[in-house]
């Protein structure tokens, strides 16, 4: 009786473990097509704001 237990467990563990492993391996996934859409997002926001035009002639006037 000892041996079917077994026999039914270990599988049953592993395809538990590789279900987890998948669905963590999603999450990620998703999670990086989120931080890459959120940085051109902010990427877009902050180049039309007119404080980084202000900032880049103050760098060039510094420079000159």
């Amino acid at each position: 009786m000892k041996m079917v237990e077994a026999t039914l467990i270990m599988p049953v563990t592993c395809l538990i473990i590789i279900a987890l492993i998948g669905l963590m391996m999603t999450f990620y996934c998703e999670l990086n097509d989120q931080i890459s859409e959120n940085s051109i997002k902010r990427d877009r926001l902050y180049e039309d704001r007119e404080v980084t035009e202000i900032r880049l002639r103050d760098r060039l006037a510094d420079v000159l």
